[in-house]
């Protein structure tokens, strides 16, 4: 069942993150903007598995706003809630879209460097939970599967 399916990709994305280690400098890029401000307090010092629901669905859009190494520690955290939270939750929707969105290789020949290299500081076990998430986004989701399937699936090498 999808249900048996999303708990233990859960599971799988907890063990593959689970030896991430917090990010030592800043965990915001551009302080003076004030969101990144919010953000950079919301999130110091905690652990992504401390993360709650409220926090990913209320700071879903400023995952571009992390650094590179704060992105990839809390990821797990906005990878999670968006598989556990339910229809009836308060909390549902647009954590998987921003996801989603921020794992799609930029066009712009600048950012897509810096999105490699972001990618790059995974570990090859997270790599594959994260096809494993972006797989079944993709099958879940067909408005996002037609426009952007084919970047996604060739960047991320999903058919592996």
């Amino acid at each position: 069942t999808v249900d048996t399916t999303y708990e233990s990709l859960v599971l799988e994305i907890e063990q593959a993150f689970s030896d991430s280690e917090y990010p030592e400098d800043k965990i915001v890029n551009n302080l003076n903007i004030e969101e990144s401000e919010e953000l950079a307090e919301a999130f110091s010092g905690k652990h992504w598995k401390d993360v709650s629901e409220e926090m990913t669905h209320h700071y879903r859009i400023n995952l571009p706003r992390f650094t590179p190494e704060a992105f990839r520690y809390y990821l797990p955290a906005f990878l999670t809630t968006s598989l556990r939270t339910t229809i009836d939750s308060p909390y549902y929707g647009g954590v998987d879209e921003q996801i989603f969105l921020n794992l799609m290789p930029p066009e712009d020949d600048i950012e897509r460097k810096n999105f490699a290299l972001l990618v790059q500081g995974f570990s090859e076990m997270q790599v594959n939970v994260i096809r494993k998430y972006l797989r079944l986004f993709l099958v879940t989701n067909p408005y996002y599967q037609k426009l952007y399937g084919r970047k996604v699936e060739e960047f991320w090498k999903l058919d592996d």
